[in-house]
């Protein structure tokens, strides 16, 4: 393997990588964004209870 066939491979896998790690990162901001609306959602009920 030569070293432009290496670096091309490091750089495809590096393309991969960033790609999920993307992916990754709106997952966890959907989570993040479902927990505080669920989080609201529970506060404005005890705010009514009390």
């Amino acid at each position: 393997m030569t070293d432009n066939e290496l670096l091309q491979a490091i750089y495809k896998d590096t393309q991969e990588l960033k790609s999920r790690l993307n992916s990754i990162e709106n997952n966890v901001t959907d989570l993040q964004l479902t927990l505080e609306n669920e989080i609201r959602q529970i506060k404005e009920k005890i705010n009514v209870i009390a």
